[in-house]
């Protein structure tokens, strides 16, 4: 049932979307889906909380999904986030924002927060998820994502066996 729900998700995604709407509705299914799929010690207000860094419509349709959905019985809220991050367990990084990395990386250090980018090759720079391509065919692929497990872990961040499955394998 719960893969069905994240399919259903990835789906709603795809319907009636140009080409930057798309790939924002796409990583905003993501992040809602990473908040089912990982788990976290503890829960500020039992929500999972997912930070945006600067400006990005995937806030609103993450929240456009709490609306009618929850994650394990918990409400899941975005907000948009300047130089402060403040309190979450998701941070999502826009493509062009990872110029800030290193100032972001610093008010995490300690904390158990999942941070995501939309840009591939940080993975080994302090992020924990990346979203890419996974090419089916020479003319086919499909957006995915590629994860640190052991930034993951460190941050004492419960990875499902769901989690692994989606991702990208080299």
């Amino acid at each position: 049932m719960k893969q069905i729900v994240f399919i259903v998700l990835l789906i709603f995604a795809f319907i009636g979307s140009s080409a930057q709407s798309f790939d924002n509705k796409l990583a905003a299914s993501y992040l809602f889906g990473f908040g089912r799929m990982l788990h976290w010690q503890s829960y500020q207000d039992n929500q999972i909380v997912i930070n945006v860094y600067g400006t990005s419509s995937v806030t609103d349709y993450v929240n456009n999904l709490a609306v009618t959905n929850r994650v394990s019985g918990r409400k899941v809220i975005a907000r948009e986030t300047g130089s402060t991050i403040g309190i979450c367990n998701i941070l999502f990084i826009p493509a062009d924002k990872m110029n800030e990395l290193d100032a972001i990386l610093p008010q995490l250090q300690g904390k158990s927060v999942l941070v995501v980018a939309e840009k591939t090759g940080y993975l080994n720079s302090g992020v924990d998820v990346e979203f890419g391509y996974k090419f089916i065919s020479r003319s086919d692929s499909v957006v995915s994502y590629k994860y640190n497990s052991a930034s993951i872990i460190n941050k004492n961040i419960k990875i499902s066996p769901e989690f692994t499955g989606y991702s990208i394998t080299d």
